[in-house]
């Protein structure tokens, strides 16, 4: 598995902050909702690298952040959901 700045945890967390955030309001095609967990899960230091880690993997904006992002840790985020 590849080594990204997030823990499974963590990207459990994001994704579940995404997709409460997209399906009230949708995409706006920013990274609006990312910026904003970063920001209460993060220390302000780490962003720009989380975010770039994220650019490189396809996440311009928040819903691609949830669709490209990750992809080593899908199969065990929806493991854990089947549980």
């Amino acid at each position: 598995m590849e080594n990204y700045l997030l823990s499974l945890e963590q990207v459990a967390s994001l994704f579940d902050y995404l997709d409460e955030k997209l399906e009230e309001d949708g995409c706006d095609n920013t990274l609006r909702y990312t910026k904003e967990w970063l920001a209460i899960n993060l220390p302000e230091d780490q962003h720009e690298a989380i975010l770039a880690e994220m650019e490189e993997m396809g996440g311009y904006c928040d819903c691609e952040v949830v669709f490209n992002c990750y992809e080593d840790y899908q199969d065990e985020l929806y493991d854990e959901e089947e549980e």
